[in-house]
């Protein structure tokens, strides 16, 4: 679990190592340059899946090779340490990032083009609604100092689900077990969202533990989530990702904005948490997910 779980949450912001990638060949001028930021499987599905959508030659080059970077036509970074190298390069190149969780922190100009990491709040609203039509009080654990924005967007798509959201706000992990404890009662369900200060393997073993002994289901956001307790989990999948990295670039390419799409998002449930809460999964649903764990 903790393995699937990490690498989730590295993704999502956790500190990464930056491993450099080989480059196959120099990149030309006019190129468009795809610099990852760790040697991590889901960065590679992401690049993979981006140069086989792209529809045109693309070039891989590491997070050193500014000369590359600078005279790119288009650069499609990959992770907050390419984000970084691509905001040091100065270049006049057109700009694409993708899991990139927060660009603030990476120096790049907000106007800068970013592929949405994560499902979109309203479309796992839904799906959350298809599974828990009952749904009324929505529980989050978040830390404002890293959250604050994608909790407000949670609430205003709450709204018009007609669910409410009860805030718990934490200023470390180490609060994050009195947090859930104090929460669980007042609310129907506890809603992960990827915020580093409150999702780590050791904290998500908890908090499975216990919404499951209070009978309040877990809803996350990745396929491991699920496969390790959660009840629901709506992914947004690394290829998908990169096939809307691709329609962006091309639209970027060829003069018009790149409006980079948000993932659908895959539907993944639990079936044996769903038996320890005694809930009944909906077979719309079932039908629904492209996995159910048994």
């Amino acid at each position: 679990m903790g393995h699937m779980l990490l690498g989730r949450t590295r993704a999502a912001g956790a500190v990464l190592a930056a491993v450099a990638l080989l480059c196959p060949r120099p990149a030309s001028a006019g190129d468009t340059v795809i610099v990852s930021g760790a040697d991590l499987p889901a960065y590679k599905a992401v690049e993979q899946s981006f140069s086989a959508a792209l529809g045109g030659p693309s070039t891989s080059v590491t997070l050193t090779d500014a000369d590359a970077i600078k005279g790119a036509g288009l650069v499609f970074a990959i992770g907050p340490e390419a984000a970084r190298a691509l905001a040091a390069s100065h270049t006049s190149a057109l700009q694409l990032v993708a899991l990139v969780p927060n660009s603030e922190k990476t120096g790049l100009d907000a106007r800068v083009p970013m592929v949405p990491m994560f499902v979109p709040a309203a479309r796992q609203l839904k799906a959350f609604k298809a599974v828990l039509p009952s749904l009324k009080n929505l529980g989050v654990i978040y830390d404002p100092s890293l959250s604050k924005a994608l909790v407000a967007d949670c609430e205003a798509a709450a709204v018009s689900a007609s669910i409410t959201v009860v805030k718990s706000p934490v200023a470390d992990r180490a609060a994050v077990a009195s947090a859930a404890r104090t929460l669980l009662p007042w609310v129907d369900a506890l809603w992960l969202i990827p915020d580093k200060t409150v999702i780590s393997a050791e904290t998500f073993k908890f908090l499975v533990e216990t919404s499951i002994g209070a009978k309040v289901p877990l809803l996350g956001f990745s396929e491991g989530m699920a496969r390790a307790g959660a009840l629901v989990s709506v992914e947004a999948g690394y290829p998908e990702i990169g096939k809307h990295a691709a329609a962006a670039a091309r639209r970027a390419l060829a003069g018009a904005a790149p409006a980079p799409e948000a993932p659908e998002g895959t539907l993944f449930l639990n079936a044996k948490s769903a038996a320890l809460l005694g809930a009944q999964l909906p077979k719309a649903a079932r039908d629904g997910a492209a996995k159910v764990f048994e």
